[in-house]
């Protein structure tokens, strides 16, 4: 901006103050300010809803989209698919997708191969009821991992859902970190590594044997990620960083008005 083009706005504005202020003008002054701080005050709040940037968990939904979570990995040649992500520093949301249409399971910390796994088991049924089991592995190999609340422990998965098609199950599951279930539930890391098994079966029971499609693995668990973003469906009506700019310097003026106006008034 040239001194020149702003000497002539600084004299363009004083003369439209000097009109403002004659006693015939104030009546209609003060119904400029009123709508003027009403349009400021809409627009600052539209810049605020429309955020081009948003912080999103994921959704407990049984579908898990491309990035929903910060972290994932895949086993079993890709036929086990698993996902996590810390939704804050007490509880973790986990995801997982596998080629079966029977059960798919994920265990913590073991000792010795299923030794002391803390399991999660989870199936989709024929009538697309969602069954999940908080369990725990009684031995190193073998199907002997009643539920947790059979040994006297709790169930302590907060929400949970799931989806099933001709080839897939797709579980997601929520739980504290550390739920306070000290003898059957193993606590997750808020930063760190974790051992893990894995394994999926054939049928909707989690008592049949998985065979061969089962593994362990080790999986980093980091601190959530306040920096990933979704997009909004419409990126052109996103507000740029002029715009609130702007707005702050309409809603100085109209005020600075109204101080003026009422000075005078006095």
């Amino acid at each position: 901006m040239s001194l020149k083009f702003a000497s002539k706005c600084s004299v363009s504005y004083a003369k439209l103050v000097n009109f403002m202020l004659q006693k015939k003008h104030i009546e209609i002054t003060s119904i400029f300010i009123f709508f003027s701080l009403l349009i400021a005050g809409t627009q600052i709040a539209s810049a605020q809803e429309i955020n081009f940037e948003v912080l999103q968990a994921p959704v407990i939904d049984g579908i898990i989209n491309s990035g929903e979570y910060n972290s994932s990995k895949s086993f079993g040649s890709g036929a086990f698919e698993l996902s996590w992500e810390l939704i804050d520093a007490t509880s973790i949301s986990i995801g997982i997708v596998a080629q079966t249409t029977g059960w798919v399971a994920i265990g913590f910390d073991p000792t010795t191969q299923m030794q002391d796994a803390d399991i999660i088991y989870a199936w989709v049924e024929a009538n697309g009821t969602v069954v999940i089991i908080d369990a725990f592995s009684l031995n190193p190999t073998g199907g002997n991992h009643p539920l947790d609340t059979d040994l006297g422990g709790t169930d302590d998965i907060l929400s949970y859902n799931g989806i099933e098609n001709a080839t897939s199950t797709s579980i997601e599951f929520t739980r504290l970190l550390s739920t306070g279930d000290e003898n059957y539930d193993k606590n997750i890391p808020v930063e760190g590594e974790i051992d893990i098994i894995w394994a999926y079966g054939a049928s909707d029971s989690f008592s049949e044997y998985h065979g061969g499609a089962r593994g362990s693995s080790i999986i980093t668990i980091g601190t959530p990620q306040q920096t990933k973003t979704t997009t909004q469906e419409n990126p052109s009506t996103t507000i740029t960083d002029s715009t609130p700019g702007f707005q702050g310097i309409f809603l100085l003026i109209s005020l600075f008005s109204l101080a003026l106006v009422y000075h005078k008034r006095r």
